[in-house]
Formats: structure tokens, C-alpha cells, sequence
């Protein structure tokens, strides 16, 4: 599976949760957002920040470039 690298996503870009969120189904497209906490997208409990999903080669689990 191709996880993106956090440094290339923007706002505006949209990813695919394939799965382990509480926050949103499996399949859920979403729409990557910035505010002064960073990258987020929004999900049943508000808003889930990217830099939780962020592992120790600098991508983002969890998630995929939608295509």
C-alpha cells in the first residue's frame, strides 16, 4: 500500500481512509485541511490532525492519495 509522505500533502488534497480510525468508516473520502495546528481532515469527533498518523519514515498511515 502506498502511504503518502506528510511533507508532500496539502490542503485540498484528498486521501482514502483504508482503515483504524474510530472516526470515520473504512473508504471514506476525505479532504485534508490546515488551521494553525496543521494538517487535518474532518471526522465525528471533529478533526483528526494528520501528525498523529505520521511514522517514524515520515508517512502518513492510514491513508492514500485518492486516484
Amino acid at each position: 500500500m502506498a502511504y503518502p509522505k506528510m511533507w508532500s500533502i496539502r490542503p485540498g488534497d484528498r486521501l482514502v481512509a483504508y482503515g483504524g480510525f474510530a472516526c470515520i468508516p473504512v473508504n471514506t473520502v476525505v479532504t485534508v485541511e490546515e488551521d494553525g495546528q496543521g494538517l487535518f481532515f474532518a471526522c465525528t469527533d471533529g478533526r483528526h490532525y494528520l501528525e498523529s498518523q505520521r511514522d517514524q519514515n515520515g508517512e502518513c498511515l492510514g491513508l492514500t492519495p485518492l486516484l
